[in-house]
Formats: structure tokens, C-alpha cells, sequence
């Protein structure tokens, strides 16, 4: 089903404007995780192999020299120190191979607004589902458990243990109703295969040439500037930005809904007055 989701943004510097400027011409930054605030990003733990799976493996390693009994001694150890010392999936190295977009489904969230749209003196900016990349968006699952991911000796991590990786936060960030859109670098194996197949077939050219494009890690995408349904004002956004904005949204050739958020006088409340488009 089509929605709107949200991303609160910072406006406090010439380069923060400049970025959410960007957002106007159909272009948005995805960010690696090294860069996020919860240490806990990407913190997922590799489940202990089976001693079972481990008496498997220690031939192909070890060679079959050794007798049963000892290959039971070897895999009991193993399987002991993953228990002990969890080890973490995925490496700072892979983290810079991957991007990623943070959205909510809230756009009137009291601390959102503090927290990424710099006390309210920022901006929030809705998109619709129905187009990519955001159509792509999935849910944050909120747990009060790591999540673990079964062992493999594989170096390449499919992008369904990306997504419960990068999917699965604390309870603490509840809410936030999170949402995301993961851009994941192709393996140089991955664009081989790619680039195969579009031998085999010219027919699929345009969508191989858009995957190869939009799965690229982190950095700039372009997106359809018709997914952008909604601007929201900061209750103590700077009115030089406020015109700044409004004068380059006025000259877009689609509409935009455009809101002021106003401190309610009575209750702990955030009003929206909606503002015309050419309003200075």
C-alpha cells in the first residue's frame, strides 16, 4: 500500500541547505552506517556453527589426518569460543560498501524534530512510496535482541542478511518508526554476472544498466522529484532559509504541499498551517 514517509534534516549550515536543495532537483544522499549514532548499527553477531557442521568442515581445512575423536575435540573448541566471543558479521570495511537512507512515518514526532532537524529549527520533507527508491523502503524491527546470523564460510553476504542486519534495532529507538532504503555495492563477481547476461540478452540493457547505477554503496542518487509530496517548517527555522526554500520550490513544475510547524499554546502539540505555495 502507498504512504508517505519522512526524513527530518538539519539545516544548519550553507552545506546542509545545500544538501536539502539537492532533494528539489531529485538527488539524495545515502549514508554509510561508520556514520550513524547508535554504536549498535550493524552490530549483528555470527550464531555458533553446529559441532555437527564443524566435524564437516575440519577434513576440508585440516586434512583427514586426524581421528574422530580429535576432530570432535577441535569442533567442540571452536564451537566454545564462538559462544564465548561472538564475533561480529560484518567489518568496517564492508559497512563503506553500503548505503543507506533513514526515514520515518511520522512527521510530527517531538523528538525527531529535536534530534535530526536541529531543535526544530530544520525541515521535513515527505515522500511517497510509490516511486523508487522509496517503494523499496522496508520497516526497522525493533527488538531487545541482537540479531545473530547463521554461520557461513562465505565472504559475500546475501541481501537478506543485509536487510535483518541493518533492519533490527533497539527497542530504545521505537519511536522513531523507522523506515529504510539499503543501496548495496555490487560484488565485482555480481557485475561480471551482469554484465554476462547483458550479452546473452541486449533486450534487458536498461534494467542492468539501472541496477549496476542505483546499487553503488553509499554517495548521491537521482530519484523522481514527483515522489516529494510534502515540505514541513521548522517552529524555529531561520527565515532566510524559509525564503530561500520557498523561492526554489515555487519554480518547480509539480506541486508540492507546504506546512509551517507552529508550538501549540496549551498542549504539548506541534500544529501544521498549511502555506501557499508562492508565499514569500
Amino acid at each position: 500500500m502507498t504512504q508517505n514517509i519522512y526524513r527530518y534534516l538539519s539545516l544548519n549550515t550553507e552545506k546542509h541547505l545545500e544538501w536539502f536543495l539537492g532533494y528539489l532537483e531529485g538527488q539524495a544522499y545515502f549514508s554509510s552506517p561508520l556514520n550513524f549514532n547508535d554504536p549498535f548499527e550493524m552490530g549483528a553477531t555470527i550464531s555458533p556453527p553446529s559441532i555437527e557442521a564443524l566435524m564437516i568442515a575440519i577434513p576440508e581445512v585440516h586434512g583427514n589426518y586426524l581421528s574422530k575423536n580429535n576432530q570432535r575435540k577441535v569442533a567442540e573448541n571452536v564451537h566454545s569460543k564462538f559462544k564465548s566471543d561472538p564475533q561480529k558479521v560484518v567489518s568496517e570495511e564492508r559497512m563503506q560498501n553500503i548505503g543507506v537512507m533513514c526515514l520515518s512515518e511520522d512527521k510530527n514526532n517531538k523528538l525527531m524534530w529535536s534530534h535530526y532537524a536541529d531543535s526544530h529549527r530544520g525541515i521535513c520533507i515527505g515522500f511517497s512510496t510509490e516511486y523508487p527508491p522509496f517503494s523499496l523502503a522496508k520497516k526497522v524491527i525493533y527488538s531487545n535482541q541482537r540479531p545473530e546470523v547463521p554461520f557461513a564460510r562465505s565472504d559475500t553476504l546475501s541481501a537478506e542478511v543485509i536487510g535483518k542486519i541493518l533492519l533490527t534495532k533497539s527497542l530504545d529507538w521505537e519511536y522513531e518508526k523507522e523506515w529504510r532504503i539499503i543501496k548495496r555495492k555490487l560484488s565485482e563477481n555480481e557485475k561480471l554476472f551482469y554484465k554476462e547476461s547483458l550479452n546473452k540478452n541486449s533486450d534487458s540493457i536498461d534494467d542492468i544498466v539501472d541496477l549496476l547505477a542505483n546499487h553503488d554503496g553509499p554517495g548521491l542518487y537521482n530519484f523522481n522529484e514527483s515522489s516529494i509530496k510534502s515540505i514541513y517548517f521548522g517552529s524555529r527555522i531561520d527565515e532566510n532559509n524559509k525564503k530561500t526554500i520557498l523561492s526554489r520550490v515555487n519554480k518547480l513544475p509539480f506541486k508540492i504541499k507546504i506546512f509551517q510547524c507552529e508550538i501549540d499554546r496549551r498542549y504539548f502539540l506541534i500544529n501544521f498551517n498549511k502555506i501557499n505555495k508562492n508565499d514569500k
